[in-house]
């Protein structure tokens, strides 16, 4: 073939590529309706787009991203537009710490639907390969486990952001490309609450799970909401950090990396909302509250709220709640259990603690000076029976747990949690 010849072809395929990707983005706009510049720039040329090279540039902060964000004027009428975009180009503004979050979950859901698509698509081919691979076919045997577990992950956190409770839409706000990833789940819209709550777990919480932390945020959410009333409010269950196994647990290397990942999504948060007054809590669970810890010790990391529940130990050094940067500190633990033995209390809390490698610190101690309220069961604020909390879990199939509904634990946190300090049960000054 001639060069010239060859080229031209090459030019017009681009081309059709160039006008297959438009109209695209024409067709999920509505097909009558018209698109922005920065739209259209953003579906012919994917992350190429001068737009998206200035909002993808490194070492932005949170607010620089917002900013440029702006500048973009894409409204949340425009999500329609976000179908015709390229898959990397979604899988980037989904986790970007400054965009919006209509916007973010608006990517993710797509990323999340395509990588369901993929990831059958690829069991199916490798199942087949596998079954004729003979002696040979041990690492893809390990190829396709792998598989499973994305699989698995990917349809739980479907699972999770679709199932709704009676606050109506959940938004998928992270979703990483770790396998298996990474994601948090919003009950709640996070640009228009006017009180938001990080839900951060412990140890073996993974999004193979996430309706089960989902459900744990859940509760929190319709706890607020009857202690409180209805106004916006929003509850993160967030599984933003790879959190431990037993055979880390008592360390603190993934505390560190969780925590710096938190504090980036508080500060995310703080860079969307700007100068909104939101009123922000962090309710975290056994090694959650040592990666909570380690976030509101980091400079320009500041909430209202910070609540331990069941603490695994918070970091070495840190001396007392005042070293946190939140306004009040709240704390709690279910009587000790027999190590090991669920049903009779908290079986692992104080373990974790004792045994642990640098987060040897419990925040109910009274030197730590946080408020310590009960989890024991008791009389709640407008007189109904609570039960007490009978397991280290969060939630527990008998409904004892710390997240659990009708537990002393639960009714605490959405006191504490919305401000109204003077009914908490238990309480002690420290």
């Amino acid at each position: 073939m001639p060069e010239g010849f060859e080229g031209y072809v090459r030019e017009n395929d681009e081309d059709r590529s160039w006008i297959g990707r438009i109209a695209d983005a024409f067709e999920a706009a509505g097909g009558s309706g018209s698109l922005s510049n920065v739209a259209l720039d953003i579906a012919a040329t994917g992350q190429a787009a001068p737009a998206l090279q200035r909002l993808f540039q490194a070492d932005l902060t949170p607010a620089e991203i917002a900013e440029r964000w702006a500048a973009l004027g894409l409204a949340r009428a425009d999500a329609a537009v976000f179908d015709g975009l390229p898959t990397d180009v979604l899988a980037r503004v989904g986790n970007l710490e400054g965009v919006p979050y209509w916007a973010r979950s608006t990517a993710n859901a797509l990323v999340l639907n395509q990588r369901l698509v993929e990831v059958e698509r690829q069991i199916e081919q490798l199942e087949g390969t596998v079954a004729s691979a003979g002696d040979g076919s041990r690492a893809l045997a390990q190829e396709l486990t792998a598989l499973y577990a994305d699989r698995k992950a990917l349809r739980n956190i479907n699972a999770a952001l679709t199932k709704k409770g009676s606050d109506g839409k959940r938004f998928l706000i992270s979703l990483t490309d770790h396998h298996p990833p990474l994601a948090a789940v919003s009950i709640g819209d996070l640009d228009r609450a006017q009180s938001v709550t990080w839900a951060v777990p412990g140890m073996d919480t993974t999004t193979a799970d996430m309706t089960t932390w989902a459900r744990a945020a859940q509760n929190i959410a319709d706890e607020q909401t009857d202690v409180a009333g209805a106004p916006d409010r929003a509850v993160v269950a967030w599984v933003g950090y790879a959190t431990p196994g037993p055979e880390d647990v008592l360390l603190m290397d993934k505390a560190k990396k969780g925590g710096q990942r938190l504090a980036d999504s508080i500060r995310g948060f703080s860079a969307v909302r700007g100068t909104d007054h939101v009123e922000t809590n962090v309710v975290a669970h056994s090694y959650g509250t040592t990666t909570g810890a380690v976030a509101l010790a980091e400079r320009g990391v500041h909430i209202d709220r910070f609540v331990a529940l069941g603490s695994a130990g918070l970091p070495d050094g840190l001396d007392g709640a005042e070293q946190l940067h939140a306004d009040h500190v709240f704390a709690a633990q279910a009587k000790d259990g027999p190590t090991g033995n669920t049903g009779e209390g908290d079986e692992w809390a104080t373990f974790g603690r004792e045994k642990s490698f640098g987060h040897h610190v419990d925040p109910t101690a009274q030197s730590f000076g946080a408020t310590v309220f009960g989890a024991d069961g008791g009389t709640g604020s407008e007189g109904q029976t609570l039960s007490s909390v009978l397991h280290h879990a969060p939630v527990f199939k008998d409904h004892r747990g710390y997240l659990d509904r009708g537990t002393e634990s639960l009714h605490n946190v959405a006191l504490a949690t919305t401000g109204q300090d003077e009914l908490l049960t238990g309480t002690r000054s420290q």
